[in-house]
C-alpha cells in the first residue's frame, strides 16, 4: 500500500495529495488511514453531497450477509409434505450508511447507487482502512477479503449470576445442580458490589463474543437487579432483564415470600422503565414452575399485562423438572397450561428449552404468539432429550437460540449456532425422533439474528441489516486467527467458516445503534459509582425460612 493517494481518483484531486498516517484496525493490519481534515487532506466539501445529505456517521463498504427470512415454504414431493429452505442475503460490494441517531439509511450494492461521485469516492479507499473525518464525524471502513458484516447476535436465554461458574458444574441433573452449584452462586449476589463485578464481567464478554441484545435472568434481589440495569444502560447493550421471583421450594437463604416478590418485581419494573434507556427493559420471570406458587404465577401474570411487559421462564425442560410439576400440580396437564391459566403466555413471552413439549402444548404455543429459545448445548446436558427445532419452526412455532449460561458452558452465540445444527442431526439420526426439515448453519445463522429478534418483538428494529432498522452488527475477520482461507474461497464459504470455526477471536467490532461497544484489542471498562445509592427496598434480606426439597 502506498503511503500516498491521489484522491478519489480525481474527485478531490483539487485539494492535492492526502495525508495518510499508520493505524492498527481490529484486523490486527496496520494501515495508513486518511484523516480528511488534518492538514494538507482535502475540504469538507469533497465528500459527496449526497452522503452528507444522509447525515452519515457511519460508512461501511464490502461484504455484508444477513437473513431477514427464514426460508420459503414450498412442495417437497418426494415426502408429500413441507420442507423449509433458507437463504441467506450476502452482498460482496455493497455500502451501509448508518446516520447520527444510529439508524441504516442505506444498504446498496455499491454499482447501483446513482450518484458516480460517492462510487468513486467510496472504490478509492483502500481494503481493510478506515478513513476518519474529524469534522464531519463520519467514518469510512473498506472491509478486506476475509472480513463480513453481519447483523449483532440475540442471546433469548442466559443467566447473568450464573456466568461467576461458566464452564465448570456439568456433572449433575438439573435438580441437583441448581442446589449445589446455582442457588449458592445467585444468593451470594445480595452483595451488591459483587454482583456489579459478576454483571460487568458479563456484560463484557457477551459483547466481545457479538451479542448485541440479550434476554437476561438475574436474581431476586432488587438492589442488585437495579445495578444490572444501570450498568446494561450504561455498557450500551440491549438487554432485557428478568428479576427472578420464587416463593416455593429454595434455600432458606434464597428465596422471597409471594408477596415481596410481586412487590419488588413491580418496583423492579418501574425503576427499569424511569430509566429513560430505548435499550434496556424489564422482563417478568418467575424462575420455573416447581419454585413458584400459583398465587405468585397469577400475580405475575397481572403484572406483566398491567405494564406490557415481556415474560421469561423454563418450560417443560427436563425430565425431573417435569416430575415435580406433575406431583405439585396433578389436575393440570403440563407447564404450558399452567403458565397460560395464569396469563404468562402471549406474543412478548420466549420460554427456555421446551424439549418435552407435545404436540397440544406447540398448538397453543403457536396460538399465543410464544416463542421458545432453543438452547442446544445446556439440553444435552439436563434436558433428558433434544428438541426437534427444524420441525418445530416447520409447524409455524417462533424459535430462537440462547446460550443459557451457565447451564451452556459457553457465551459465545457462534458456539450456540454450531451446537443448534449438532442437536438437529442427533434428531435426524435418532429414529424416535426422525426429522425430515433442514437446519443447517444458515438457518441457525437467522436463529441467532433475525430469530431472537422475532422472539422479542423488535424484527422492525433489529435483527437484519435492512435500511431503516438500528444498526447493531458485528465485524466478522477471518484474518484474526483460527480459520485459514484459500483463494477458492467464496464469500459464503468465507461466512460458513465464520461461524462454524469462529470464536471470539474472529469478532473485531461491535456496534449497538451506531455505538461502537466492543472493539477487538480495546479493554472498555464498565466505570460506576459506588457511593450513589440505588433506589428501592431497604433490604433484600429473606423472610421465609423454606428449605429446597422435593414437593
Amino acid at each position: 500500500m502506498t503511503s500516498t493517494l491521489q484522491a478519489c481518483n480525481g474527485v478531490a484531486g483539487a485539494a492535492g495529495e492526502l495525508m495518510w498516517r499508520r493505524r492498527l484496525l481490529p484486523d490486527g493490519h496496520v494501515v495508513h488511514v486518511q484523516t480528511l481534515d488534518e492538514r494538507g487532506g482535502c475540504d469538507m466539501q469533497e465528500v459527496p453531497r449526497s452522503l452528507t445529505e444522509l447525515d452519515a456517521r457511519i460508512v461501511i463498504v464490502g461484504t455484508i450477509a444477513h437473513s431477514a427470512v427464514y426460508g420459503k415454504v414450498s412442495a417437497c414431493r418426494e415426502r408429500n409434505g413441507i420442507r423449509v429452505v433458507l437463504q441467506v442475503e450476502l452482498m460482496e460490494e455493497a455500502v451501509l450508511v448508518v446516520d447520527r441517531s444510529g439508524k441504516i439509511v442505506l444498504l446498496k450494492e455499491l454499482q447501483q447507487l446513482e450518484d458516480e461521485r460517492v462510487i468513486l469516492w467510496l472504490s478509492s479507499c483502500p481494503k481493510g482502512s478506515a478513513v476518519m473525518s474529524g469534522e464531519l464525524g463520519m467514518e469510512l471502513v473498506a472491509l478486506a477479503r476475509g472480513q463480513i458484516l453481519v447483523p449483532g447476535f440475540i442471546d433469548t436465554h442466559i443467566h447473568a449470576p450464573q456466568y461467576c461458574y461458566t464452564g465448570t458444574a456439568t456433572d449433575l441433573p438439573l435438580m441437583e445442580w441448581l442446589q449445589r452449584y446455582t442457588f449458592p452462586a445467585e444468593s451470594s449476589l445480595r452483595d451488591v458490589e459483587k454482583a456489579r463485578q459478576v454483571y460487568s464481567s458479563v456484560l463484557n464478554r457477551t459483547l466481545s463474543n457479538g451479542t448485541t441484545c440479550a434476554l437476561y435472568f438475574a436474581t431476586i434481589h432488587l438492589q442488585s437487579c437495579m445495578a444490572f440495569a444501570e450498568l446494561a444502560a450504561s455498557r450500551g447493550q440491549r438487554a432485557y432483564i428478568g428479576k427472578v421471583c420464587m416463593d416455593s421450594l429454595a434455600p432458606a437463604d434464597y428465596i422471597e415470600s409471594t408477596e415481596e416478590s410481586l412487590e419488588s418485581t413491580e418496583k423492579f419494573i418501574q425503576f427499569v422503565q424511569g430509566l429513560g434507556s430505548d435499550l434496556v427493559h424489564p422482563v417478568v420471570t418467575p424462575r420455573f414452575i416447581p419454585s413458584c406458587s400459583m398465587e405468585l404465577l397469577n400475580g405475575l401474570g397481572a403484572l406483566a399485562d398491567r405494564y406490557d411487559c415481556h415474560v421469561q421462564s423454563h418450560i417443560s425442560e427436563s425430565l425431573d423438572e417435569i416430575s415435580m410439576v406433575k406431583s405439585r400440580y396433578p389436575h393440570l396437564r403440563s407447564d404450558t397450561t399452567i403458565f397460560d391459566t395464569c396469563g404468562l403466555l402471549h406474543d412478548k413471552t420466549i420460554m427456555a428449552h421446551g424439549v418435552h413439549l407435545d404436540d397440544e402444548d406447540l398448538r397453543t404455543l403457536r396460538k399465543r404468539g410464544t416463542s421458545i429459545a432453543h438452547c442446544p448445548l445446556s439440553n444435552f446436558f439436563f434436558a433428558d432429550g433434544v428438541l426437534p427445532a427444524g420441525n418445530i419452526v416447520a409447524l409455524g412455532n417462533k424459535v430462537s437460540l440462547g446460550t443459557d449460561v451457565a447451564g451452556g458452558y459457553s457465551p459465545s452465540m457462534l458456539n450456540a449456532m454450531r451446537n443448534a445444527v449438532i442437536a438437529h442431526q442427533v434428531t435426524r439420526n435418532l429414529s424416535a425422533m426422525k426429522s425430515d426439515q433442514s437446519l443447517d448453519w444458515r438457518h441457525a445463522f437467522h436463529l441467532a439474528t433475525m430469530g431472537g429478534a422475532k422472539a422479542l418483538g423488535i424484527e422492525a428494529q433489529v435483527g437484519s441489516l435492512d435500511q431503516g432498522k438500528c444498526f447493531d452488527a458485528v465485524l466478522l475477520d477471518a484474518g484474526r486467527g483460527g480459520i485459514d482461507l484459500w483463494d477458492t474461497d467464496t464469500s459464503l464459504q468465507i461466512l460458513e467458516k465464520l461461524i462454524n470455526l469462529g470464536s471470539e477471536v474472529n469478532v473485531a467490532m461491535v456496534w449497538v445503534k451506531g455505538r461502537v461497544v466492543h472493539k477487538q484489542g480495546e479493554a472498555r471498562p464498565v466505570v460506576f459509582d459506588s457511593s450513589v445509592p440505588l433506589q428501592g427496598t431497604d433490604s433484600d434480606a429473606p423472610s421465609a425460612p423454606y428449605s429446597y426439597g422435593a414437593c
